[in-house]
């Protein structure tokens, strides 16, 4: 099926710039299982989003022309792993108020929630979600919103799909109306999209779902994490403190567990180390893992995918019934949000990343998103900062590119019940 209208991809890693365009094939299948993505091993290059949900509409692409750049730059790390330096997080102004920004239901409240779930014995671990909607003055310029999002992390994948609104827009959380959580209300009025226009899913992830060079197999997932702090001896003990948190190790165990279950199910000489290291992006320090292995015979980059996503990074433990409490508990669908953005040659090799630090724009509407793995011993007021911390990703360069005052750049707090954020 052909789009009426131009689609583009773009994918940047530290190695290379691939960008893609026209639809040569729309693939949309209602899931997206393995069985189904194996048909599309004949094709030239594959390309788009996969959703959260594996019931969910996939927004994959066939293009029709594609070509990949190779980038100089600093080394990288054999997993194509995002490597971020230590650099400091920029200057957090407090006190604004960022009108025109609403949120989709009261995080803190999901959080307790959710809490209230894991003292339940539901689950040991589940990942929640916020979602914030606002409406610009006038269309949002996304080129320059692309450029800033991917110069403020140069170490991470850098995505930019741009489809027609409805088919990436249609089921990805941001059109659906808005369901209550158990608890809560929610005050953001949602618009509606009926122009055959693009819109476009686009940030910078630090997270590698997979790679596949070849029959060799890599995955760097994240779990645990702290906000970096602008004094960099403060900055250096948080690092520390997230080597040694018995909350986050264990939060990124379960990960690292379960990614490991499905590595030794498809592939042979699996490489696991004992412990995760800090990785730094600008705004967060991560507890990450490298872990490879080598594909078995008969196997294929999808079934590795399929099997792999969601993992634990973004829903939970133990993934059913952490996916059914993040259904009962947040507002709208994901979406795109927490799924996986990237492509696949016919041949199997790959590159995935976790659609994170991102956000969808369209015409002079934005969303961000952002989420954070709940444990016990999380609280509502920690996890609502951290996940303040990550919306900033996006929107910060959004507010700058928009020519917005710099105090309205976003830090981190509490939630109004007016439309609008405010902020510390």
């Amino acid at each position: 099926m052909v789009v009426p209208v131009p689609a583009n991809f773009s994918f940047r890693t530290r190695h290379y710039l691939l960008h893609a365009s026209g639809v040569a094939r729309r693939i949309a299948p209602k899931a997206w299982d393995a069985a189904r993505l194996r048909q599309l091993a004949g094709d030239d290059m594959v390309v788009g989003a996969v959703p959260f949900s594996p019931q969910a509409t996939a927004r994959l692409f066939v293009p029709r022309e594609w070509e990949r750049l190779q980038r100089p730059g600093a080394e990288l790390d054999d997993e194509g792993a995002a490597l971020a330096p230590a650099t400091h997080a920029p200057t957090m102004q407090h006190g604004a108020r960022l009108d025109g920004f609403d949120e989709r239901g009261d995080f803190r409240t999901t959080v307790a929630r959710g809490l209230e779930a894991i003292a339940a014995g539901d689950v040991d671990k589940v990942v929640l979600s916020r979602q914030v909607v606002g409406t610009m003055p006038r269309p949002i310029p996304t080129g320059r919103l692309r450029e800033k999002l991917w110069a403020a992390n140069p170490y991470a994948y850098g995505y930019d799909l741009a489809l027609d609104a409805p088919w990436l827009l249609g089921r990805a959380g941001v059109e659906a109306p808005t369901r209550a959580p158990e608890g809560a209300s929610c005050h953001a009025s949602l618009p509606a999209h009926t122009r055959e226009d693009l819109a476009h899913l686009l940030g910078a992830s630090p997270e590698l779902v997979l790679k596949v060079s070849g029959r060799t197999v890599s995955t760097f997932p994240l779990a645990g994490s702290i906000p970096r702090s602008q004094d960099p001896a403060e900055d250096a003990r948080r690092a520390d403190f997230l080597r040694s948190s018995h909350k986050n190790l264990a939060e990124h165990a379960h990960v690292t567990a379960d990614i490991a279950r499905v590595l030794r199910s498809f592939c042979t000489d699996v490489d696991i180390p004992d412990g995760p290291e800090v990785l730094a992006t600008p705004v967060i320090w991560h507890l990450g893992t490298h872990m490879r292995g080598t594909l078995k015979p008969g196997v294929s980059s999808w079934d590795v995918l399929c099997a792999l996503h969601p993992t634990p990074a973004v829903s939970g433990w133990p993934q059913a019934p952490a996916r059914e409490v993040i259904r009962r508990l947040e507002p709208t669908p994901r979406g795109v949000f927490a799924g996986v953005v990237g492509w696949c040659e016919a041949g199997g090799d790959c590159e995935w990343a976790m659609t994170l630090r991102g956000g969808i724009t369209h015409d002079r509407t934005a969303y961000a998103f952002a989420g954070a793995g709940i444990v016990a011993g999380s609280t509502p007021e920690e996890e609502y900062r951290e996940t303040t911390t990550k919306l900033s990703t996006f929107l910060n360069p959004l507010l700058q590119v928009m020519g917005r005052p710099h105090h309205e750049t976003l830090c981190g707090a509490r939630s109004a019940p007016n439309p609008g954020l405010e902020l510390y």
